[in-house]
């Protein structure tokens, strides 16, 4: 009931409710949630980069996918931080701010100037042919870099993931004041065990596709990085995580007094378009 606790919190989707709605364990969970919004993006971008020759409708239609099943929750907290955090006015203010049902005018410019930048650069990696990542003289081409390209979900729930660790709830009820306790001992397996399927599933799509030629390549020609080189590549998701959760309890501690629901769902969507504009400053045409 734990997990599905954790499960219920991160998606959308209708899950069988938990005898006993239990957050105690989401520092060994939450990391690995970030792994089937991953699968569900890419199998979502198989049929759209097919069936829709423009790559922003296919990007589109990836992003759609997502939200409905996933990010509709994170991105209402987005919405409520960008009125809250950017409202000129004292704490208290904003604190109720974060509390009331109104869309206000910053939510709505942040909110379009969000989707419209995670259209943007996914509309270059959801369709693989051409795709290169490249960053220290090496180079990620094909199926690989479009899979490092499309882990942003994975960077998302590692920053909200991350959060509680640096972060004190605003209130001793609701969402936030779950992961007061926050054991540093669970996360960590939990994020190790995220990173180690990451890699997994990075070498493995290497090694499938090796039969079709180097898809992993350096930039002098170097016929590919070896397995142990590319295992560690998801270790490199963490600094936009660890950079985006410092940044959002930053916002929170100093604008707000804590960190909230809604803080969550922003860290979620703050990590995810960190990890898009990572690959964005990487990519290679």
């Amino acid at each position: 009931s734990k997990a599905l606790s954790v499960a219920m919190l991160m998606t959308r989707i209708p899950l069988p409710s938990p005898r006993v709605y239990d957050l105690s364990r989401a520092a060994l969970y939450l990391p690995a949630t970030g792994l089937f919004v991953w699968l569900v993006v890419a199998v979502a971008a198989v049929p759209a980069a097919t069936l829709l020759s423009i790559p922003v409708a296919a990007a589109a239609a990836v992003l759609v996918v997502q939200y409905c099943g996933f990010n509709l929750f994170h991105f209402d907290g987005l919405l409520d931080s960008a009125d809250a955090l950017a409202y000129k006015a004292d704490p208290s203010r904003r604190q109720a701010i974060l509390t009331d049902h109104i869309t206000g005018s910053f939510a709505l410019f942040f909110g379009c100037l969000y989707i419209v930048t995670k259209v943007a650069i996914l509309s270059w990696v959801v369709i693989p042919d051409g795709l290169a990542l490249t960053a220290a003289g090496v180079t990620l081409q094909g199926v690989v870099a479009t899979a490092v390209a499309l882990a942003y979900p994975v960077t998302g729930r590692l920053t909200a993931g991350i959060l509680p660790l640096i972060s004190r709830p605003l209130r001793t009820a609701g969402l936030s004041s779950q992961f007061e306790r926050y054991p540093l001992g669970l996360w960590i397996p939990g994020c190790l065990v995220t990173l180690l399927i990451a890699a997994a599933v990075l070498v493995g799509l290497a090694h499938f596709q090796a039969t079709e030629g180097s898809l992993l390549a350096t930039a002098v020609g170097d016929p590919g990085l070896s397995p142990a080189m590319l295992a560690v590549l998801p270790v490199a998701f963490c600094v936009p995580a660890f950079a985006s959760a410092a940044l959002v309890s930053r916002l929170f501690r100093r604008r707000i007094g804590g960190i909230t629901g809604d803080g969550y769902g922003l860290a979620v969507e703050i990590g995810e378009l960190a990890h898009l504009l990572g690959v964005a400053a990487l990519l290679v045409h």
